[in-house]
């Protein structure tokens, strides 16, 4: 009898241990699926914002590619002659020379000003992500002061502000800092266009002088010739 009670109870106590050992099992597993769970939320949630910039990098261009053909189309019309092209450029990662990258086109009796803010605009939209790019004058000499800011405070999106931003983004690095510099000096100096423009321009920082490591030559005045 004894026997049969302590043969029982060593059952039961095994059966305990196996129960308990397969419900451990089984969190570890839930734990492991629920960790893996939260980890392809975070992939989904970053392959979301990839998606939304290559949207907005396809829209540009689709964009960029209607004006080229208006731009085209207006030079085999009357409007031609009223009309002066404009070239927008970027850079060359290899070797940071110069590359026209589009054209655009402004009447010609838009004022000198005007026709800069254009180009402000332009750039500001196929480059800098829409950041505030003002025309502030032309002084005497003909240099022209052009300010660049950052996205309004009012802005929400916290993300947006950051990786679109002059100070953390587009001045820094060598590379983007080289880049950023040729797209804003060599599409404000228009140097190959032989009508009447600006000798030089200045470059602010949310009304100050730049002082940013890879854009040394932003604090200063950046001549046409």
């Amino acid at each position: 009898m004894d026997r049969k009670v302590l043969t029982l109870g060593l059952v039961m106590c095994l059966s305990s241990i196996t129960v308990t050992g397969c419900s451990n099992s089984q969190q570890d597993e839930i734990a492991r699926l629920d960790k893996s769970y939260v980890l392809e939320q975070q992939k989904n949630v970053e392959l979301e914002k990839e998606k939304a910039v290559l949207s907005e990098s396809l829209e540009s261009a689709n964009k960029r590619v209607e004006k080229q053909v208006s731009i085209i189309t207006s030079l085999s019309k009357d409007s031609a002659n009223e009309m002066n092209i404009y070239s927008i450029c970027t850079g060359n990662i290899d070797d940071y020379s110069k590359v026209i990258d589009f054209y655009i086109t402004m009447p010609k009796e838009l004022s000198l000003k005007s026709k800069l803010s254009t180009i402000a605009e332009t750039i500001s939209e196929a480059y800098f992500s829409n950041l505030p790019i003002k025309v502030l004058e032309i002084d005497d000499k003909k240099i022209a002061t052009v300010n660049l800011e950052e996205m309004p405070e009012s802005s929400t999106d916290t993300s947006m502000k950051q990786s679109n931003s002059w100070s953390t983004s587009l001045f820094q690095g060598s590379t983007g800092g080289t880049i950023t510099r040729i797209r804003l000096a060599e599409s404000f100096l228009q140097k190959d266009y032989k009508g009447e423009w600006i000798e030089g321009i200045r470059f602010l920082y949310k009304g100050q002088r730049i002082d940013f490591q890879h854009v040394p030559e932003l604090s200063e005045v950046i001549y046409r010739r």
